[in-house]
């Protein structure tokens, strides 16, 4: 019976530790979030692998700040993080993979013309996110890859009265990018890439030379590869062609005394 319970007693004190390790992780996350953009962040579920490591956050919400209609500027399902904990131990957080979907992006418009998204503070800083890393306090992040997912944008209009004119874009995004150096890049790269063809992208100026860099880098190494493959494809094809040759002269010789014969 004392083993029983002794056994029952340790299942509930790891599940509470596993639970408080979980909580404590999320409420960080929330806060440097916060810290970062400016805005109010609600995780809803989070679980962190410590052993891969990994971070896995479900229905991540963004709010919108004050004098803003509406609750949600960002509905995010999903945010996948797999971390390279060996070269993030030096201070500098190295992500491996970093998966992003952004199911909705709200942006507004309220009654004095100022628009939600040129709240966020890699938005309002024009620097290049390195130099804000360096001043603020803003951890260092290198992303290697990002798989970035954006389903619709919304844009409420209230500027020309109480009632709002709604435009809604589906985006349907899916997209991969390389060589992140930091997390004010990583904020102006979503959000541009989910405005990109909207009329939002008229409304709000982005510092895009980091964003550029990143998409030129991306479609460079994406570009070499596919050249690489084609001469693989070609040489490929060459050798079998050869082959085949080779192989239908044997036949030819065997079968006629080596020499062809068309027929009419």
């Amino acid at each position: 019976m004392i083993k029983k319970l002794a056994i029952i007693f340790l299942i509930a004190a790891v599940a509470v530790v596993v639970f408080a390790k979980d909580k404590l992780i999320e409420l960080s996350v929330e806060k440097i979030c916060t810290d970062i953009t400016g805005a109010r962040f609600d995780i809803r579920e989070m679980k962190v692998d410590l052993l891969k490591p990994v971070v896995d956050i479900k229905d991540l919400i963004v709010y919108n700040p004050e004098g803003f209609p509406g609750v949600a500027m960002a509905e995010i399902p999903e945010v996948y993080v797999s971390i390279d904990l060996k070269r993030s131990l030096g201070g500098e957080i190295l992500l491996r993979e970093l998966r992003f979907n952004l199911r909705e992006l709200n942006v507004v418009k309220n009654a004095e013309g100022e628009v939600n998204l040129e709240t966020l503070n890699p938005l309002k800083d024009r620097r290049k996110g390195d130099d804000a890393e360096k001043t603020g306090n803003i951890p260092q992040v290198k992303i290697r890859l990002l798989v970035l997912k954006a389903g619709q944008v919304h844009f409420r209009d209230y500027s020309k009265g109480v009632a709002p004119s709604v435009h809604t874009f589906t985006i349907g995004l899916d997209e991969t990018y390389r060589d992140i150096d930091d997390i004010y890049t990583l904020i102006r790269l979503v959000i541009s890439r989910a405005i990109k063809g909207t009329m939002v992208s008229n409304l709000i100026r982005l510092p895009m030379d980091e964003v550029n860099k990143v998409v030129k880098g991306t479609y460079d190494a994406l570009g070499t590869a596919t050249d690489t493959t084609t001469g693989v494809l070609k040489g490929t094809e060459k050798t079998l062609a050869d082959t085949v040759g080779k192989v239908g002269d044997l036949f030819t010789g065997v079968l006629g005394g080596g020499e062809r014969t068309e027929k009419e």
